[in-house]
């Protein structure tokens, strides 16, 4: 994904979510994610980021910091057009004033 296409999806959630925060931080330990049994969540979510070549979300809210785990749990892959499907799935999923886009 382009750096220009990556800026057009975080600006577009940070619309849909304004509660995004990029100071806050808090540390992943993808390795120790790796470790869990297979086909549990947290393994899963080591496995698609080692294959999309991504880092974990380590600062914003909480919903942020899930984005990974949303596209684990629906399938829907981290491509430009599927990112835009999974923003308008993830407000859908939490009682927030925004959801009613």
């Amino acid at each position: 994904m382009a750096d220009s296409e990556l800026e057009v999806i975080l600006k577009m959630a940070q619309k849909i979510n304004p509660q995004i925060e990029s100071g806050l931080k808090f540390e992943i330990d993808l390795e120790q994610l790796r470790q869990l049994p297979a086909r549990t969540l947290g393994c899963e979510v080591a496995r698609f980021l080692d294959e999309q070549g991504f880092e974990p979300i380590e600062s914003g809210d909480w919903i942020h910091r899930n984005h990974d785990v949303c596209h684990v749990l629906t399938g829907i892959s981290p491509s430009v057009e599927d990112e835009f499907v999974l923003q308008a799935f993830t407000p859908a999923q939490v009682f927030r004033p925004d959801c009613a886009i």
